[in-house]
């Protein structure tokens, strides 16, 4: 991240370990094979039942392993400035970037999703939040909510206790 002085954050999610890039191969292979089969069969193969069949095995066996490839494959990048959020999606080279003008930050809640999961939340005007990030353990949510809301100078809001909310005291933390 960046310093506080400078208006503009940046949150790199950084690069996959090792064993999720392996695994994110096989997933890719797995899909690349099953879909090389269906365009043999749609080729060579005139019977349209096993045209069919290898339709059906695309979807059973390819799809699944596309969407857990990128699954294992995927980062999330995140760039707040003036106002705008942009979002970075990458797999590998293939990027998508989105978007969103915002007119002002209200503040920042961290809350417990009841899967001992924390989730960030940045909200802003007329009630509307963009998800960050989620993180296992409460200090590591707290700590990268303080950063958002110091840099952006906004409130921090407590609310992992259902019902609880609470509007923290950034100075004691």
């Amino acid at each position: 991240m960046d310093s506080l002085q400078d208006k503009t954050l940046k949150i790199y999610s950084g690069k996959r370990a090792w064993y999720e890039l392996v695994l994110a191969a096989i997933f890719f292979s797995i899909t690349i094979f099953t879909f090389l089969l269906f365009l043999y069969q749609l080729l060579f193969k005139t019977s349209s039942f096993i045209f069919v069949i290898g339709l059906y095995k695309f979807f059973i066996y390819g799809l699944p392993s596309l969407a857990s490839g990128i699954t294992f494959s995927a980062t999330k990048d995140i760039e707040i400035e003036d106002n705008t959020i942009v979002t970075r999606y990458l797999v590998g080279k293939f990027s998508k970037k989105i978007v969103s003008k915002v007119s002002e930050f209200e503040y920042v809640s961290v809350f417990n999703n009841g899967n001992d999961v924390f989730q960030t939340l940045l909200w802003y005007t007329g009630n509307k939040h963009y998800e960050m990030f989620c993180f296992d353990d409460k200090k590591s949510a707290f700590d990268f909510a303080l950063i958002v809301s110091n840099k952006l100078n906004i409130d921090l809001l407590d609310a992992t206790n259902k019902g609880d909310f609470q509007w923290v005291d950034k100075i004691k933390l």
